[in-house]
C-alpha cells in the first residue's frame, strides 16, 4: 500500500514504520526519517498545546508536506532530482551522519515545503500562514541539542575534529533556518505565480485539490 498521510497522525505512524524498517536492515536512509519523525511529534505536540493559529491547517499542510518525502522514499513515481542526488549518495558514498540529514534537509525543505507551501496558499492566505510557518523554526531550535547529541553518538569520528558541541548546534541551527527561509522566499514566488495544487478553502476544514503542478 503507498504511504499517504492524511494529517499528522498518519506522518507519525509512516515515519515509524521507515524507522523501524531502516532500523532492522541498517539502511542509512533512517537516519533523516527518525530526525523528521521527531519533529513530526514536536509539532503534534505544538497543536495539542494550541501553540499555533490553526492547528487543523497545520495537521493537513503538514501531511501535504510529509507525502512528497513518502513519496520520493518510495520512488513512484520518480522521485525528483533532489531526491535522487540525496538517496544515491546516502545508499553509495561512505557519509557521515552530519552529510545524511544536511541532502535530506536541502531535498525537503529547500524544495518540498517551498512546493508545498507555494502552491497551498495564495494571497492573503499566505500571509495567513506565515505566522504558523515560522512557529516551526522555533521548534527545531529546541530539538537541535538533541539531535546534536544523536549525531555525536552515531558519527563518534566528528570528535576527531575538535569540540562539536557549540559548532554542530550553530551548523544545524543555521541549516535549518536558511533552508527555511529559503523555502518561504522560493514559496511566495510559486504562490505568485499560481501554480496551484492545494487550496485551503473556509471555514477552515479541508483541503481541495485543483490543477495538477508540474
Amino acid at each position: 500500500m503507498p504511504m499517504h498521510a492524511h494529517d499528522i497522525d498518519d506522518v507519525a505512524d509512516i515515519l515509524g514504520t521507515i524507522v523501524a524498517d531502516t532500523t532492522a536492515t541498517a539502511n542509512p536512509r533512517g537516519y533523516f526519517a527518525a530526525l523528521y519523525r521527531q519533529v513530526t511529534l514536536e509539532v503534534r505536540r505544538g497543536i495539542t498545546a494550541g501553540d499555533f493559529d490553526d492547528g487543523a491547517r497545520m495537521s493537513t499542510f503538514d501531511a501535504a508536506f510529509a507525502n512528497r518525502y513518502f513519496t520520493a522514499y518510495e520512488s513512484s513515481p520518480p522521485p525528483t532530482r533532489s531526491w535522487r542526488v540525496t538517496f544515491g549518495a546516502v545508499s553509495s558514498s561512505p557519509l557521515i551522519v552530519l552529510q545524511n540529514l544536511l541532502l535530506g534537509i536541502n531535498a525537503h525543505i529547500n524544495l518540498d515545503l517551498a512546493v508545498v507551501t507555494g502552491t497551498s496558499f495564495h494571497g492573503r492566505d499566505l500571509e495567513d500562514f506565515h505566522a504558523d510557518f515560522d512557529r516551526i523554526n522555533d521548534i527545531l531550535a529546541e530539538l537541535i541539542p538533541r539531535i546534536r547529541r544523536a549525531i555525536a553518538r552515531f558519527s563518534p569520528l566528528l570528535g576527531m575534529l575538535g569540540p562539536v558541541d557549540d559548532g554542530l548546534d550553530s551548523i544545524l541551527d543555521f541549516s535549518f533556518e536558511r533552508a527555511r527561509d529559503s523555502a518561504w522566499a522560493a514559496a511566495t514566488l510559486i504562490s505568485a505565480q499560481g501554480r496551484r495544487r492545494y487550496r485551503w478553502s473556509s471555514p477552515r476544514s479541508t483541503w481541495r485539490p485543483l490543477a495538477s503542478a508540474s
